[in-house]
């Protein structure tokens, strides 16, 4: 599932994230394996480490990097700290 979170163009918010997060997770007081439900993907301009560690706390499993913005550099730090929390990020070309 693909979650806008990006407030200014977008209207979207780390809120929406994480009611699509409870949506996807049974109410019987356990989560759905990872097996069962779908992946939540934050879909914002992720440009810092920060965003990523955020993205996870608020309940996505992976988050988008789009090429257009980001130097090569950076792209390469963030999908090293999005697979260090066993993320696997979306890079858009």
């Amino acid at each position: 599932v693909s979650v806008l979170t990006e407030p200014r163009w977008f209207k979207g918010s780390l809120e929406d994230m994480t009611s699509v997060r409870l949506c996807t997770t049974t109410t019987e007081g356990t989560s759905s394996s990872s097996s069962t439900r779908p992946a939540v993907l934050r879909k914002e301009f992720t440009t810092s480490k920060y965003q990523i560690t955020e993205a996870l706390a608020r309940g996505a499993d992976t988050i988008l990097l789009i090429v257009a913005v980001l130097p090569q550099h950076l792209l390469k730090e963030l999908i090293d700290h999005a697979r260090s929390f066993g993320m696997e990020p979306l890079v858009e070309v």
